[in-house]
């Protein structure tokens, strides 16, 4: 079985998504946050299928969801991925990741 591995980072985007959109519609909440858990866990069976990212970092590999973006890591030789980040397709995208190199 693939093997998903969330960073801390991801499950803190994870929670202010479902936080955001649960001010105004709890159930939707759940359905968005559901569907971006599920489409990491496809991510893991099969990581080719996201877009390189080397300008993000080093091996990071990202899949659009709706709105959001996955951002995540395949680590050569094993079956999975480790989800890095969560991100709304509006945000400044490299800002964000210039900070988390810090």
């Amino acid at each position: 079985m693939p093997r998903l591995i969330i960073a801390p980072e991801a499950r803190q985007d994870l929670r202010e998504i479902r936080d955001y959109i649960a001010q105004d519609n709890p159930v939707a909440a759940r359905r968005v946050v559901t569907r971006l858990r599920d489409m990491a866990r496809a991510l893991a069976a099969a990581p080719a299928l996201g877009r390189e990212r080397p300008e993000l970092g080093a091996d990071i590999r990202s899949f659009v969801v709706d709105r959001h973006v996955l951002f995540y890591r395949h680590h050569k030789g094993e079956v999975g991925i480790e989800l890095v980040r969560v991100l709304h397709g509006a945000r400044d995208l490299d800002a964000i990741f210039l900070a988390d190199q810090d």
